[in-house]
């Protein structure tokens, strides 16, 4: 069996499924589902992993091809280009801060 690599809402996952992608998610939900989860996945680029949905229910698999902690403040240029926003980062905050805000309500977004 292999480690959780991802904990994703279902339409996430079919994104996982059909096409390489890049996610992000606040830090402190990563943390509630394994303690230092965040770091154990950093030093884990090139494994493949499983993503499973929010209950723990494993869907697919994936390869981890890179990992890094940035802010939503001052995002990192490759989650920006990851979610096709090149290099605007008042773009990518415009359309994701509600999106998180009312995905992961229970975590709060931090700059």
């Amino acid at each position: 069996m292999r480690k959780v690599g991802l904990y994703l809402p279902a339409e996430e996952i079919e994104r996982v499924k059909k096409q390489r992608t890049t996610f992000c998610q606040p830090r402190a939900r990563t943390e509630a589902y394994e303690l230092s989860h965040v770091q154990k996945i950093i030093d884990s680029v090139g494994q493949i992993f499983d993503v499973a949905d929010e209950d723990g229910k494993v869907s697919t698999q994936a390869k981890l091809v890179g990992a890094f902690v940035t802010t939503f403040g001052n995002p990192d240029v490759r989650l920006l280009e990851g979610y096709g926003f090149e290099d605007d980062r008042a773009s990518f905050q415009s359309k994701y801060r509600e999106f998180w805000v009312h995905q992961f309500p229970e975590f709060r977004i931090e700059d």
